[in-house]
């Protein structure tokens, strides 16, 4: 057998994959997961939130993860941080 057919079948294959991926069955299941990420995200930081400031009223917790929730395009301090989309190879400025 040569390389060629294989090499088509993996394309086919490869295909295939991204048409399943692309699906809107499987685009709506991403998009139900991230809703699901960010609604649990929220309720942590929510949780964090209490558990740091045990003292604030619900209006205080809710001012304070509103202002979390502004700053969540901003890039993270520390060593480690990027913006989404930087190149891994420079650093931040």
């Amino acid at each position: 057998m040569t390389a060629e057919p294989k090499a088509a079948r993996r394309l086919d294959v490869e295909a295939s994959e991204s048409s399943r991926r692309d699906s809107p069955e499987a685009v709506s299941a991403r998009l139900r997961m991230a809703f699901e990420l960010f609604v649990a995200a929220k309720e942590i930081q929510r949780l964090n939130l209490r558990r740091r400031n045990p003292v604030a009223s619900d209006a205080e917790l809710e001012r304070l993860l509103g202002r979390w929730l502004s700053k969540a395009d901003e890039p993270l301090e520390g060593p480690w941080s990027l913006r989404l989309g930087e190149d891994l190879g420079r650093t931040s400025e």
